[in-house]
C-alpha cells in the first residue's frame, strides 16, 4: 500500500519549471542574447540556449527523482 503524497513544495515547483522554461524561450527574451558576443568561441545566444536547456533538463531530472522518491516501510504492527 503506497500512501505517499509529495510535499506541495515540490509539486508546485514541478509544475513551474515548465512553465519558468517557456517564459525564458519567449523571443523578447531570447533577443537580448542575440548581441555579436562570443564566450569561449561560442555566441552568446547559442551558450544562453544550450545552457538554459541543460538547466531544465536538470531541474526536471531532480524534481522527479524527489517526487518519487521512495517511502520508507511502515513500522511493523506491535505484537499481541
Amino acid at each position: 500500500m503506497d500512501n505517499h503524497v509529495p510535499p506541495l513544495r515540490l509539486r508546485n515547483a514541478a509544475m513551474v519549471v515548465p512553465l519558468l522554461g517557456t517564459l525564458l524561450l519567449l523571443p523578447p527574451l531570447v533577443a537580448l542574447f542575440t548581441a555579436p558576443v562570443t564566450l569561449f568561441g561560442i555566441p552568446l545566444i547559442v551558450l544562453y540556449l544550450f545552457v538554459l536547456w541543460a538547466a531544465l533538463i536538470g531541474a526536471a531530472f531532480w524534481l522527479a527523482h524527489r517526487l518519487d522518491a521512495p517511502q520508507p516501510p511502515p513500522p511493523p504492527p506491535p505484537p499481541r
